[in-house]
């Protein structure tokens, strides 16, 4: 294929994009704790992983390492990071990372394609996907592996080989260790783009998919054990959501936030819509930009909500349509500075909007940081947070800060990933009574006896101080109060104080 000529971006233009992407990732660093709802989880989950392979015995007889997951490789760089960092900084270095990667991976694939590749300025609002705001580790790590994936596919179509296929091969098994998810998006959307540059030439075209079916037996392998494995995926249905809520999910995915800040949303929105227009880029005509598009769109549409005990799957998939959106602009002949004058506004507002929320969310987390420091390590804590949420975001973004403590004091903590099948480490006895999802979105149903109750050391609550006793129910008298800083209280059991903990 004959690549169109690409205008030169200049130093410039460069240097610009590498500054506002790294002022994109500002916010992250701005409070200690991140407002990212299942990041605390994920710590948790490479925290107790650490402490399994250095052999805690109190870990380890709570838990074990489940190796043959699809979400190793956001685990395994953490763990590497957290190695020399602590585990909150390593987790702040993993996701800036991921989410620079973006706006980075999206230039590599306008390039590959010939396409312009200054709209890789348009991808960055856009790497604050749906993801990053629910706290997907493993998903965002994989998002900027995904779109690398395609572009590699571009170049093999171009340069096929014995080695380079074997190369393309090896990276898609990678990103299906990464995220199973982004995997089957990304080839799916990389096999469309062949078969569009080899539609007259099917035997090419069957030799060009060959590195991506080389990894599905080890797909069938995972699926076939999830499936014969777990309880919880057999007994799960399907959910598919509504249009309305796809369309909600991709205005804010468009404009990099959760819900929030709906002015600066149409704007952004307008800017990803019209900017490529404005810039004086035009629709390719060629197939092989369009298929990508129009697969990736048919997924989101179609894709279900929940399916195998997981849940907000269409949700993950709207981040990578921004990038095909972009790729189907031919390049204009001649560059115009206008349009990333007012880009440069756009993604500078938006900036500027996530580091006002981000600092202060710093400053409403202190609570939890000054009441977290009475709690001794090596324990047991579950957590009823009825204050879960914060006006600044919309998400319940302090749901999983429980896990905070399991991350950092060598515990446990619950409600916990390790009841979930995906994850890396697992509880041993997974039928015990504890807290589960169910007191972890309704605190105020907690069940002493259903939920072990008295298995637990220290509970964690955050909730007004009325809202205590309905709680605990006629157990409250059996507790002391270790720690407040409203709305956030830390009790112990009174039998932990006297020497009888368990």
């Amino acid at each position: 294929m004959a690549l169109q000529r690409r205008p030169d971006s200049g130093f410039w233009e460069r240097f610009l994009f590498i500054l506002f992407v790294a002022a994109s990732i500002i916010p992250i660093w701005l409070p200690h704790y991140l407002p990212l709802v299942d990041i605390p989880q994920h710590a948790a989950q490479v925290a107790s992983f650490r402490e399994l392979i250095a052999g805690n015995p109190f870990l380890a007889e709570n838990l074990t390492v489940n190796w043959f997951t699809p979400y190793l490789t956001g685990y395994l760089l953490l763990y590497v990071l957290s190695s020399i960092l602590p585990v909150v900084i390593a987790l702040k270095v993993l996701v800036s990372l991921a989410v620079a990667g973006v706006p980075m991976a999206t230039g590599l694939l306008l390039r590959s394609l010939g396409a312009d590749v200054r709209l890789r300025w348009l991808a960055i609002p856009a790497s604050y996907s749906f993801a990053v705001y629910w706290g997907f580790l493993s998903y965002i790590v994989a998002v900027p592996l995904a779109i690398l994936l395609i572009a590699l596919t571009v170049r093999f179509e171009r340069s096929p080989s014995l080695r380079f296929g074997l190369a393309v091969s090896a990276f898609a098994a990678f990103l299906f260790f990464s995220h199973v998810v982004a995997f089957g998006f990304a080839s799916a959307v990389s096999v469309a783009y062949l078969l569009a540059m080899n539609i007259r030439r099917p035997r090419r075209f069957l030799v060009l998919t060959t590195p991506f079916f080389i990894v599905l037996p080890v797909v069938l392998v995972w699926l076939f054990r999830l499936l014969q494995s777990e309880s919880a995926v057999q007994a799960s249905g399907i959910e598919w959501g509504s249009l309305s809520e796809r369309m909600t999910v991709l205005f804010a995915q468009v404009a990099g936030m959760d819900g929030k800040g709906y002015l600066l949303s149409v704007l952004l929105l307008g800017c990803v819509a019209l900017l490529p227009y404005l810039s004086g880029c035009r629709i390719s005509r060629r197939p092989e930009r369009w298929a990508p598009l129009l697969v990736g769109v048919t997924i989101f549409v179609a894709f279900p909500s929940v399916a195998l005990n997981t849940y907000f799957l269409h949700h993950r998939l709207a981040v990578f349509l921004v990038p095909l959106w972009l790729v189907i602009w031919d390049p204009p002949r001649k560059a115009k500075v206008f349009p990333l004058v007012i880009a440069s506004f756009a993604i500078g507002s938006w900036i500027a909007f996530n580091v006002s929320r981000f600092n202060e969310f710093s400053r409403l987390s202190n609570s939890f940081e000054n009441v977290m420091e009475s709690a001794e390590p090596g324990k047991k804590m579950a957590g009823l947070l009825v204050c879960n949420s914060v006006t600044v975001f919309a998400n319940p973004v302090f749901l999983h800060f429980v896990a905070w403590y399991q991350a950092e004091k060598k515990g446990l903590a619950d409600m916990s990933f390790a009841t979930t099948h995906p994850s890396l480490v697992r509880y041993r006895d997974m039928d015990k009574a504890r807290v589960r999802d169910h007191a972890l979105w309704y605190p105020l149903e907690f069940d002493w006896k259903a939920h072990g109750g008295e298995t637990y050391d220290y509970y964690l609550v955050c909730a007004p101080d009325d809202l205590l006793k309905q709680i605990f129910g006629d157990h409250f008298d059996a507790l002391n109060v270790k720690a407040v800083d409203r709305p956030w209280w830390l009790f112990a059991r009174k039998e932990r104080n006297s020497g009888d903990s368990q």
